[in-house]
């Protein structure tokens, strides 16, 4: 079994995360991630539990965004990075468990305030200090750069 718990940018528990568990194998000769187990939601603590696993080595990934959408939000893999070069494998010895505990900063929940609730200037407001502004006018580059912190591939092309 993997158990785990994931909580946001603030460590507070994330609910309703789709939590899948990846693994190797072979599909026609051709080495592919694949799902593994049953995949899960968390729960109102954030935790997760994926049952029934045989031993191996596999990878843990979450997602947040619209439950029933066709897109939902890249996923973040244990650790906690959204890229699957830096996730870290998860080995399963027979019987044996293992922990994954990680936070996904959730793009719908970026402060996008100028500072925190200790008076910390944002993630927003440190990428737009020193933004140089062609015309001030029409500030273009700040938008680009606000529009940047949204994980919607919507909004990362305006």
């Amino acid at each position: 079994m993997i158990a785990g718990r994931i909580v946001d940018e603030f460590g507070e528990p994330l609910t309703g995360a789709q939590v899948s568990v990846l693994r190797y194998g072979y599909v026609n000769g051709v080495r592919q991630l694949r799902p593994a187990g049953q995949g899960n939601r968390t729960d109102d603590q954030g935790a997760f539990r994926v049952f029934g696993l045989p031993p191996g080595e596999y990878y843990v990934a979450a997602s947040t965004g619209l439950i029933d959408a066709v897109k939902r939000d890249p996923p973040v893999y244990y650790p906690g990075t959204m890229s699957f070069a830096e996730a870290q494998p998860i080995t399963l010895g027979a019987g044996a468990d293992a922990s994954a505990d990680f936070q996904i900063v959730d793009g719908s929940t970026w402060n996008g305030s100028p500072r925190d609730n200790r008076g910390r200037p944002g993630a927003c407001e440190q990428a737009l200090v020193g933004t140089p502004v062609v015309d001030p006018n029409r500030p273009l580059e700040l938008l680009r750069t606000i529009h940047s912190f949204a994980l919607c591939s919507a909004c990362a092309v305006h």
